[in-house]
Formats: structure tokens, C-alpha cells, sequence
């Protein structure tokens, strides 16, 4: 039997908490991919940059502020196959924002990033998008795994 090898985007996730234990939401520019819709901080892992590096960088350029490694601890993975294009892998991590140490989360890319807003977990601000809901459903579950399909 012949197979062809799948091939998935990395991508990553940050729950990044307050002290209160809401969660970072940012809302997607309207002329951007899922454009009007909430999101983590969250983003690509470029070539050859593994997940931590990517992470922590996502951080810095989306909300400016300077978390290390040993802030962050594993919330999941989401193996996301979406019918057409490309499978993603999505590694999600914890951490919680002290602005003492790491900075204050300000909007760092006002041209991708309509708004910031600190929310409950649960009660995410709406319209939120499916692949990010995905991680943070994760992130909330002892097992730390989860496959997504969808046709579109």
C-alpha cells in the first residue's frame, strides 16, 4: 500500500490569565482570516522555530509583553482537519500575566487586532473562532487532546 504523508501547519495557542483567572481575547481585524471574530493570542510557528520560541514570540509582537519558558506550562494540543486545505496542529500553553514581570498587555498590532478583552474562560466574547474554542475547550480538560473535523 502507497500513502502519501500528511503534512500540517504548527500553529500556537496562548490562555494567557489575569490574576483573577480571565483569559486574553483579541478581536481580528474585519479584513483578515476570521476578521470580526475573537481569538487567543495565538499565531504560526515560523521555519525551523519550535513551539516555546513561537509562543513566546506571538506574545511580544500581539499584546507586548515578555514571557519566558519557565512561565509556561502545557493546556493541549488540537489536531484540526478541516476537509479542504491545509491540517493544522495547534499547541496550546498556560500562563498567567503578572504586568510586574512581563509588561502590560497593550493591542501591539492595532492593524490585526481590533480590541483586547480579559474575560471568564467559560464565557468567552462572541463570536468566537471554532479552532481557538477548540484549544481553549482543551486546555480545560485533564486528557489535553482533542481532533477537530469539519467540511466547509
Amino acid at each position: 500500500m502507497t500513502s502519501t504523508a500528511q503534512t500540517a501547519m504548527v500553529d500556537v495557542f496562548l490562555v494567557l490569565r489575569d490574576g483573577d483567572g480571565r483569559v486574553l481575547f483579541g478581536l481580528r481585524a474585519a479584513d483578515l482570516y476570521a476578521g470580526g471574530q475573537w481569538n487567543l493570542v495565538s499565531g504560526k510557528a515560523d521555519e525551523g522555530e519550535d513551539v516555546i520560541t513561537a509562543v513566546l514570540r506571538e506574545a511580544r509582537e500581539e499584546v507586548g509583553i515578555t514571557l519566558s519558558r519557565a512561565d509556561l506550562t502545557p493546556a493541549g494540543v488540537v489536531h484540526l482537519l478541516p476537509g479542504t486545505g491545509t491540517p493544522r496542529v495547534g499547541f496550546g500553553f498556560h500562563a498567567v500575566h503578572d504586568p510586574a514581570r512581563h509588561g502590560l498587555a497593550v493591542n501591539a498590532e492595532p492593524d490585526k487586532c481590533d480590541e483586547l478583552r480579559w474575560a471568564a474562560p467559560d464565557t468567552p466574547p462572541q463570536p468566537f473562532e471554532r479552532y481557538n474554542a477548540a484549544v481553549l475547550a482543551v486546555s480545560r480538560t485533564e486528557n489535553g487532546f482533542m481532533v477537530v473535523r469539519w467540511s466547509e
